[in-house]
């Protein structure tokens, strides 16, 4: 039995985290047969205009052989929150914010706390390269943790 229909990542401007995970997740999701794929999407809270995704983000990505879905940040809409829908945060402020924008969504956790793990996964916005590369390593891993949860859930 299908537990999930979507899977969404929700940061607060979509143009670095929330892009790098679904591209992670998009990229996990192409190697498995078409019967297990779910569709998977990013978006922001606070995106008023559509800015262009972070360039060492895109590097980074690019770099480890990922395509991104998007060249612009998109803004989290009533319709992206359908029912089924996975809603992965960055941090537990977003998914507090959500949880209070959208108090009937049922399938809300961050990255970390579904991956069973704590703790916020920080933008390191004006960092260094590496330290973005530290952030995609880490989001690469929970991505994929989160991967095997999904996928085993799916089992049940």
């Amino acid at each position: 039995m299908r537990h999930y229909k979507k899977i969404l990542f929700v940061c607060q401007d979509n143009t670095c985290l929330s892009v790098m995970a679904e591209t992670v997740m998009r990229s996990v999701m192409e190697s498995l047969p078409k019967e297990q794929r779910l569709p998977v999407t990013s978006r922001g809270l606070v995106v008023l205009f559509p800015e262009p995704i972070n360039p060492k983000a895109v590097e980074l990505l690019r770099g480890n052989r990922l395509q991104i879905d998007h060249g612009t940040s998109v803004g989290l809409e009533d319709w992206d929150l359908a029912e089924g829908t996975l809603v992965l945060t960055m941090t537990e402020k977003e998914k507090e914010t959500l949880a209070q924008r959208y108090p009937e969504l049922a399938n809300l956790y961050t990255l970390r706390e579904y991956t069973g793990e704590q703790g916020d996964i920080v933008e390191p916005y004006g960092g260094e390269p590496e330290d973005y590369e530290l952030v995609y390593e880490h989001i690469d891993l929970m991505v994929k943790m989160a991967a095997q949860k999904i996928l085993a859930d799916e089992e049940e």
